[in-house]
């Protein structure tokens, strides 16, 4: 793995977005009205600057105030800071803020942050190195994706839809009744090929133990 070229950051760009769009995400935490994100950009002074997200699905305006600490709180400690290597932008932000984020008890939400300042980070420094990230961690370039959140009621269409574009599996929303979830899963494997990969998402609904039960009433 080659070394990659040190970068010192210049400048720090929050980006939160939301759209409406039909067919939002049903789940067992609850529907999303809308999909919201939230992209970061970090620029050095050679001009160079790299891309990441953090997440914020939840709760509605978590895109907003995870910005916010960004721009008011996070980036002001590494503005201006030289970095020999893209991972250590987020340890540096950890060491900086662990005692602010655990006073304001939020520290995963700031661990959310830290992870997008990586990505940033990383796509900063592989850009200006002029190389790709599967090249340079040995990946190879291409990747199997799947669609995720994919309802009940339209499955059948949504799935054909991801299918044309050319996925290669589907992730469909559970954690609801069990007997219903077990239905819906069968109905899935069912309509989708064989070649298709099928995932279910509960989103925390159960406990270890059922979700052991469900496993075994799958298989």
């Amino acid at each position: 793995m080659d070394k990659l070229p040190p970068f010192t950051v210049a400048r720090v760009e929050t980006f939160p977005l939301h759209a409406k769009v039909p067919g939002s995400p049903q789940m067992s935490l609850g529907e999303m009205a809308g999909r919201p994100a939230l992209l970061v950009r970090i620029e050095d002074g050679d001009g160079a600057y790299g891309w990441g997200e953090v997440w914020a699905n939840f709760p509605p305006r978590a895109h907003f105030h995870k910005a916010d600490l960004i721009e008011d709180v996070i980036a002001p400690r590494i503005l201006g800071q030289d970095f020999d290597h893209p991972g250590a932008l987020a340890a540096a932000c950890d060491r900086a803020l662990s005692r602010y984020a655990l006073h304001v008890g939020q520290p995963l939400v700031f661990e959310h942050c830290y992870a997008g300042l990586d990505t940033a980070a990383w796509d900063l420094a592989l850009r200006k190195a002029g190389r790709s990230a599967a090249e340079h961690f040995g990946f190879a370039e291409g990747a199997r994706v799947y669609a995720s959140s994919l309802n009940e009621d339209a499955f059948s269409a949504t799935a054909a839809d991801w299918l044309g574009r050319g996925v290669g599996g589907c992730k469909i929303k559970v954690g609801y009744d069990r007997a219903r979830d077990l239905a819906f899963i069968r109905r899935a494997r069912d309509e989708l090929p064989q070649s298709v990969d099928l995932m279910i998402d509960a989103n925390q609904a159960w406990e270890v133990e059922e979700a052991l039960e469900v496993a075994s009433a799958v298989a």
